[in-house]
Formats: structure tokens, sequence, C-alpha cells
């Protein structure tokens, strides 16, 4: 974790070391500010061309994890300055009064792999990606931002952009492109919840006509079994009436069979 400081605010890109990174040998490139002045909301690099922009611009994205290469780079060993063995690409990033230092290498042939050195680290240590990927979501930078990154060459083509896809760019750059995946995906559930809802009323509607059907049989049942009721309660009262005489026969009958 990052220590913060309460009277320094913000994140701000202090310094671009390249060294071997496509046309630069060994150069820096300084953003620092003057004191007491607060940091810039963006930064713009602009020049001639042929200046090294692009090379600057594909070199603080590569420093900050991002995995996306202009289409004139198909491999990391693209990145490597004609006739060096490596490449290198180092950002001091001040957040909240410290300086942290994070620096990716390409060696030719090989993946590349960071390096971080805070303010407490005498020197740079060997880090796993997803050490960085930590720390640059903690730094609140996303290298992948359509909008926090912005090529020359992507200007260009936003302006041929058509109005549907347009509206997708805006909306991946500021973040709604997932929400708006989300709100998709839940008018899917909603819609089939309302389609088992329908299924439901209709069963209902269905029962309901069905009962309907059968409530003149059930009344004509009820009837059916209030009159057995009362035949059977004067059956049993006509027995215990006749119980006396039906006991007598009985009698008689046993002495006949003597």
């Amino acid at each position: 974790m990052i220590e913060k400081e309460p009277n320094e605010n913000g994140i701000f890109l202090r310094k671009v070391i390249l060294e071997n990174f496509l046309s630069f040998q060994r150069d820096e490139v300084d953003f620092s500010i003057q004191e007491n002045q607060d940091p810039p909301r963006f930064i713009l690099i602009i020049g001639p061309n042929w200046s090294g922009k692009t090379s600057i611009f594909q070199a603080i994205k590569f420093a900050l994890g991002s995995n996306e290469r202009d289409e004139r780079y198909k491999k990391w060993s693209d990145f490597i300055r004609n006739g060096q063995a490596h490449a290198m690409v180092e950002l001091h990033i001040q957040y909240h009064g410290e300086i942290v230092k994070v620096r990716r290498t390409v060696i030719r042939g090989k993946s590349p792999f960071f390096e971080i050195q805070l303010n407490h680290d005498q020197n740079f240590k060997k880090v796993h990606v997803n050490e960085i990927q930590k720390l640059i979501k903690e730094l609140d930078i996303n290298p992948d931002n359509q909008f926090a990154f912005v090529s020359q060459g992507k200007i260009d083509a936003i302006k041929n952009l058509k109005p549907i896809e347009l509206c997708s760019f805006l909306e991946e750059g500021i973040g709604l492109k997932g929400l708006r995946e989300e709100i998709l995906q839940q008018k899917k559930g909603v819609l089939s919840l309302d389609v088992e809802f329908q299924s439901i009323v209709t069963r209902k509607n269905t029962l309901n006509f069905n009962l309907d059907l059968l409530a003149p049989k059930l009344e004509r049942l009820n009837e059916k079994k209030k009159l057995l009721d009362i035949r059977k309660k004067y059956t049993d009262e006509f027995l215990w009436a006749n119980k006396d005489v039906l006991q007598k026969e009985i009698e008689k009958l046993e002495l006949a069979f003597k």
C-alpha cells in the first residue's frame, strides 16, 4: 500500500525515462511543475512529425501495463531500438506526496517484466504483473481507457466514425459500456420474468374458468352429501327404535335351532 499525505493532492506524471525504446536511445521527458502549482488535469504531447510523440505516448501506456500495441508493432521486441538487446521505460508518478517509480523492460526474444521502487525502497525490485495491476488500479489509472490515452491516429479515426460507432466509443471511454451491458442483461431478465408472469396469469384464468364449470357439480355433491347424512341419521334412529324387536327375533331363532 502507498502512504498518503493529506497536504499533497492528486496523481501526477513527473517524468518518463526511455532507454532503447523505439527511436529513443536514452532520454528523459520531464513534466515537473513549479512549487505550489497544481498538477495539470491532462498532458498534451505536441511536436513536428517524426519527433517521437507517438513513441512517448506508447512508452507511457507500455510502462503502465497496457498490452495494446500499435498496428506497426506486432511483437514486444518491435519496441526495442534497432541494434539493441533491450528496451526500458521508467515512470515517476507523484501520488499524495510520494514518488512511485514503475519500470517495465523487454529483452529481445522474451516477455516484458516489471520493477517498482517506492519511497522507502533503496532499489528497484522485480514484481509480478498482478502487483502492478493492483498498484495501477489503486492509482485509479486505466492505460487502455480511450479517453485517458488518445493517440494522434485515434483522433483522426474518431472523426470518421459512424453515429453508432461513435456512441459505442463514447460509452466505452466514459465507462458506460459495462453499465449498458448490465442494463441489457437486466432487461432480458425482466422480459423473462414478464413471460413467466403472463404464463402464470394464463394458468390462473384457466383454473378459474374450470372452477366456474365445476361449481354446479360441487354444489350438487354437497347437497347429495347432506342428504346422505340425513338418511344415515334416520337409518340409525330406525334401527335403534327396532332394537328390541330384532333382539326378540334373534332369541326365537336361537331357540329354534336348539
